[in-house]
């Protein structure tokens, strides 16, 4: 979808032609318009740094989409996160991340530190801020020309970006309010140049216990700079079962018209996996039939 193929120009087109394409996919790579799955239910610390460390267990996530069927250049995102409570007030995390999207790639690592304010009975504010390394590649095996070409070496000799991030959750047995603050350090940089970037995530959830199930919808938020904000809701049934494994169902639809169908399983608390198939628009099912991706947890 994004290979490209560079060849000797003298007049300069193809070169602007390929800043220019390299510019918009670098932007696509980077603005995380649409995050993971996996951030709805299955691995809230993915997306909100107060969320890591909610009990004492070590807790090991892993995620991978893939553009499906896939192809050589085809977008992928690989996402691990690892955090753990030390005291019921206070948690810690790491998330590493690796996009891949033609001849583009980022790859980040960030750490965190949450703060859980105890408000009453099970009911708690939650404080987060990470800190973040971004690193950004050119896969020179993608392309077929000049490697020496300077907008190119430019592209690939990009200096690591430092970043960091701020979440907010309030949690109850029935409910969750959130609220993230991406990519702080770049948008106080380029706050009057850059577009396309997510600048807000909110998201708010409500739990309905019965004697078969638990329901939970939710409703998201995300404000984009200088595009159309984008809304969307799902919700996961999960099932009781008297075994202690858990198998749940969830659906998302989204304002960007995609949806997304999927289930989990969690095992005894201590290990659970989800599988997720996205389908996008009729422009979009063109190029692909959807997106696929699993994710897989452990607990210790």
């Amino acid at each position: 979808m994004y290979a490209i193929t560079i060849s000797p120009c003298k007049d300069g087109f193809w070169k602007a032609a390929l800043v220019v394409l390299l510019i918009a996919v670098f932007t696509e790579v980077k603005g995380q318009l649409r995050p993971l799955s996996a951030t709805h239910y299955f691995n809230g610390y993915l997306q909100n740094p107060a969320l890591a460390g909610l009990d004492p267990l070590w807790h090991v996530n892993m995620g991978l989409r893939q553009q499906f069927p896939a192809f050589r250049g085809a977008p992928q995102t690989q996402a691990i996160t690892l955090d753990k409570g030390f005291t019921e007030k206070s948690g810690v995390g790491i998330r590493f991340a690796n996009d891949k999207a033609g001849v583009l790639g980022e790859m980040y690592i960030g750490a965190s530190y949450a703060y859980h304010l105890p408000l009453a009975q099970a009911q708690y504010l939650d404080f987060g801020l990470l800190l973040s390394v971004s690193d950004y590649r050119l896969n020179k095996q993608g392309i077929s020309g000049d490697l020496n070409d300077p907008d190119l070496v430019a592209v690939d000799n990009r200096k690591p970006q430092v970043d960091s991030e701020f979440g907010i959750a309030y949690r109850s047995p029935s409910a969750t309010l959130q609220a993230i603050l991406p990519k702080l350090v770049w948008q106080m940089g380029r706050r009057t140049e850059a577009v396309d970037y997510t600048w807000l995530v909110a998201s708010a959830s409500y739990r309905w216990v019965t004697s078969n199930a638990v329901i939970e919808p939710k409703v998201f938020y995300r404000s984009v700079k200088g595009y159309t904000d984008l809304v969307g809701v799902s919700t996961q049934v999960t099932f009781n079962s008297s075994t202690g494994n858990d198998l749940g169902i969830f659906g998302t639809y989204h304002s960007a018209r995609y949806a997304t169908l999927g289930f989990s399983l969690d095992y005894a608390e201590s290990f659970k996996f989800m599988v997720g198939y996205t389908i996008g628009t009729t422009a979009t099912s063109r190029i692909s039939a959807g997106e696929l991706e699993v994710g897989l947890g452990l607990a210790f």
